[in-house]
């Protein structure tokens, strides 16, 4: 007769001392499940927030070179010509027209500030 060993999975009812220590098996994985979703919530939003920051950058460069050009913010001198009933906006630091437009009916009405003495 020859004698071997094996593994079997066998039934065991589960004692009062089994069932609370696998509870607290449960509840501190279910605490850790909490706080690794919470965390990773956190870096999906962050991920997400950079995304749409790269998102925004590359339709605007986009946009730029489908169009050829881009606006830029410019300190202008606005100048009001009465004699041509025009305004005229300048750079402030090019002396380049950069915008000229009539003036409006409203506008063609000088204001104190608009009188030089």
């Amino acid at each position: 007769m020859q004698t071997k060993y094996e593994n079997l999975s066998v039934k065991f009812e589960l004692t009062d001392h089994d069932r609370i220590k696998i509870g607290q098996i449960v509840a501190e994985a279910t605490e850790n499940l909490e706080r690794i979703d919470d965390r990773l919530k956190e870096v999906k939003a962050q991920f997400k927030q950079e995304v749409e920051m790269e998102t925004a950058k590359q339709k605007y460069a986009s946009r730029c070179l489908t169009n050829g050009y881009e606006y830029r913010d410019v300190e202008c001198e606005v100048v009001k010509d009465f004699d041509g009933f025009r305004i005229v906006w300048t750079d402030a630091k090019t002396g380049d027209e950069v915008k000229s437009r009539e003036m409006t009916a409203r506008e063609k009405q000088m204001d104190i500030e608009d009188v030089q003495t």
